[in-house]
């Protein structure tokens, strides 16, 4: 799994600049609008996913669905329509991820680009992944705390310290 991410991270960052020519405005935020998108998980409502079920493999596939007319508002709240792009252009993705706890809300939810560079979806799912490993970890795992305010920060400075520093060893 690990491999594969990284190698969809070395294809985008490789190939994605002959597939976008230099003149394309990527109307996606490289991060969440604060104001659009604070975020939202579980933690704020008093009702946190315990850490066994948070851990379990698989466990945010079951939660992830979001709805065509969710997703129609987060473009709307973006001011992007997404009907005059190519399609698999953008996701609406989750400031704080589903497997850290994260909810489908609006307030979590923001529209993501797979074009930006050279931060962009790709990198953001590889430090979800990254980060939910640490704090699933047996031996001295990651606060969730600690692992949710990297994604309410700036997600792009959490990917240089945790992924390109390794200060999160895996």
């Amino acid at each position: 799994m690990f491999y594969y991410h990284k190698l969809q991270i070395i294809l985008t960052l490789l190939l994605l600049p002959t597939v976008v020519s230099a003149s394309t405005v990527d109307p996606a935020p490289p991060v969440p609008d604060p104001i659009l998108t604070p975020g939202d998980w579980n933690g704020l409502h008093g009702q946190s996913t315990p850490l066994g079920i948070l851990c379990t493999h698989n466990w945010s596939a079951e939660e992830r669905d979001v709805s065509a007319t969710l997703k129609k508002q987060v473009f709307a709240r973006y001011k992007i329509d997404k009907d005059g792009y190519i399609r698999h252009t953008f996701e609406v993705d989750h400031r704080i991820p589903l497997a850290l706890d994260g909810r489908n809300t609006i307030e979590n939810l923001w529209v993501e680009s797979f074009n930006n560079l050279p931060y962009n979806a790709h990198l953001k799912d590889h430090l979800e992944d990254v980060l939910h490993r640490a704090v699933c970890r047996k031996r001295n795992p990651m606060p969730l705390e600690t692992a949710q305010k990297a994604f309410i920060g700036d997600w792009r400075v959490a990917y240089e310290y945790y992924v390109t520093n390794k200060h999160w060893k895996d």
